[in-house]
């Protein structure tokens, strides 16, 4: 997979078996010694508005200008996903 592809797969992963809330699909998991936290938007709002969903992958509180699933390197990505499939690829 490329890059393009494995953020794709990272978050149909969190619309297929993420926890959900009011506002993202979502999942808190461990990766060696770093707790990500993962969340995609959803793409539609109250109002019937589709919108482009954003999406959250940071590993500390604050949300800094890198928080993106985008913006992991393929080597983080690989690991989440590796992680992820781990968890749960199937119902």
């Amino acid at each position: 997979m490329d890059k393009e592809e494995k953020v794709n797969y990272v978050k149909a992963w969190l619309q297929r078996f993420g926890e959900r809330d009011n506002e993202t699909f979502n999942v808190m998991i461990t990766v060696g010694e770093i707790m990500w936290f993962i969340s995609l938007q959803y793409d539609y709002d109250l109002e019937g508005e589709r919108c482009d969903p954003y999406s959250w992958c940071r590993d500390g509180f604050k949300h800094l200008n890198n928080n993106g699933i985008s913006d992991r390197s393929e080597e983080e990505l690989d690991k989440i996903i590796d992680r992820l499939n781990n968890i749960k690829t199937f119902y």
